[in-house]
């Protein structure tokens, strides 16, 4: 038995697009310090197609029209999101007042419990939210990343199955996460094999989010959770086997880079030193450091120069091609970066005075 992991990231990174929602007053319950939300997405390609985004926004227009029209949302949920709890009616946990990126801060907390959005767009699609009654301690705000089945089904239907032993696993992750996971955002993944009675076997952590505190709750759900029940009668394999998916404030604001200094195009002449001013933010970040790289169409390595802690050193030698980049990647999540292209330049003749 050896199943691969395939990587599954979910960041909505939230578009301030116009949006014709009213604006209503806000409601008593969004005085609280947290609120607790479900989730329609329908997610859109990326790079866009204009065709599918249209697609997109009238499959979500379409199941918010639905909802009005008296289905549960949950419902909808199940049938048409794309989002990573759709398979539990979309629900995604409790969100402390602050965390949530402002464009939808600012609809939901104008919201009452029960109360559903209108269609917000994303960078990652077009959402539908609704405020639900919390109950229970403040924690971080997990939500199931997905379910993988690494085994032969037979042709039994796992679904009612799925259903109950991902409900038992959430309860008891809820209930293990730390005041310490609040601020942080991960992801990670477990699998592990059921036996016909129920029992688990080869568990295994085969992607872990870098974080402790993260970490052992998902990993105590299951064994919290074991024994499951026995595997539905009509499977006749020895072990059934699944991949679980645990993510962590997935709505917290995303960690950005951005180099304000020096800008792009700027000159530095040989071998000279250019300071460099770069800032980091992002909710939940580990650590603020990036690491560098230094790129050119006309050298390689310290040919291109060189980045100290807090500037730039041009090379003494003239690159064949005169431009380089200066790249910032965050420690903390590889996906924020941000680039500066600078122009090497010969230094300023110097004069000198005859006696």
């Amino acid at each position: 038995m050896t199943p691969t992991w395939t990587p599954f990231f979910l960041l909505l990174l939230l578009l301030p697009l116009p949006s014709t929602t009213q604006t209503t007053p806000v409601s008593p319950a969004a005085k609280d310090d947290s609120i607790c939300l479900s989730e329609i997405l329908i997610s859109t390609p990326q790079p866009y197609d204009s065709a599918q985004v249209a697609d997109a926004q009238q499959k979500a227009d379409s199941a918010r029209e639905a909802i009005q029209q008296g289905a549960k949302f949950e419902d909808i949920a199940r049938k048409v999101s794309d989002g990573p709890s759709a398979s539990i009616g979309g629900a995604l946990g409790r969100f402390k007042r602050g965390l949530l990126a402002k464009v939808i801060e600012d609809k939901v907390l104008a919201l009452k419990s029960g109360e559903v959005s209108d269609v917000v767009r994303t960078k990652q699609g077009y959402v539908i939210l609704k405020v639900r009654e919390c109950g229970g301690a403040l924690r971080a705000n997990p939500s199931s990343g997905s379910i993988d089945i690494l085994s032969d089904t037979q042709g039994v239907d796992f679904g009612p199955y799925l259903q109950r032993i991902l409900q038992n696993v959430k309860e008891n992750w809820y209930h293990l996460i730390p005041a310490s996971a609040q601020m942080k955002k991960g992801k990670l993944a477990i699998e592990f094999a059921i036996m016909k009675d129920g029992k688990v076997a080869d568990m295994r952590l085969v992607a872990s989010s870098g974080e402790v505190d993260l970490d052992r709750p998902a990993w105590g759900s299951i064994t919290a959770s074991n024994p499951f029940p026995p595997l539905p009668g009509e499977f006749t394999g020895p072990y059934f086997t699944l991949r679980f998916r645990f993510i962590y404030n997935s709505y917290l604001n995303p960690i950005t880079v951005s180099i304000s200094t020096p800008r792009s195009l700027e000159e530095v002449p040989l071998g000279s030193a250019k300071p460099i001013t770069i800032v980091v933010t992002g909710t939940g970040t580990k650590e603020n450091a990036v690491e560098w790289t230094v790129t050119g169409s006309g050298c390689s390595g310290a040919a291109c120069g060189e980045m100290t802690t807090d500037s730039y050193v041009a090379p003494t030698v003239m690159p064949n091609s005169p431009w380089v980049t200066l790249t910032a990647v965050s420690k903390a999540d590889p996906t924020a970066k941000d680039s500066v292209t600078l122009h090497i330049v010969q230094p300023a003749a110097q004069t000198s005075s005859k006696p």
